[in-house]
């Protein structure tokens, strides 16, 4: 009878002493399904920060603001009550000099940079 209460015994702990084992695997497993997780959190509001940056730069591309830069720096084209200060080549420093603005009270709406970029390229 001793004998048989011993191995049950023995039974016992060998069983505890392997669901043990089992749950800290299942522990260890669930740490790093934790962390990928994570990491896979991280790398999506990386992304989501990038896509929403380039859709901010589409947007300024679409945007008035953009075409005048544009027509500005790349075509040297001023505005209505504005001068263009043209330095000769042999003076001019390392960067290209933008055109510079006089002093103009009048507003512009952005249809009219348009319009009048359009009747430029037109020729009319």
């Amino acid at each position: 009878m001793k004998a048989f209460n011993l191995a049950g015994l023995v039974l016992a702990l060998a069983a505890n002493v392997y669901l043990a084992g089992r749950i800290g695997a299942q522990a260890s497993q669930y740490l790093r399904y934790e962390q990928e997780a994570a990491a896979l959190r991280a790398e999506v509001a990386r992304l989501e920060a990038l896509y929403q940056a380039k859709l901010r730069q589409r947007d300024y591309y679409r945007s008035d603001a953009y075409l005048e830069q544009a027509a500005r720096e790349t075509l040297g084209l001023v505005g209505p009550g504005e001068k263009l200060i043209v330095i000769p080549a042999d003076n001019r420093p390392q960067s290209q000099a933008a055109p510079t603005r006089a002093a103009s009270t009048q507003s512009q709406s952005g249809s009219g940079l348009l319009e009048r970029l359009a009747a430029l390229v037109v020729g009319r």
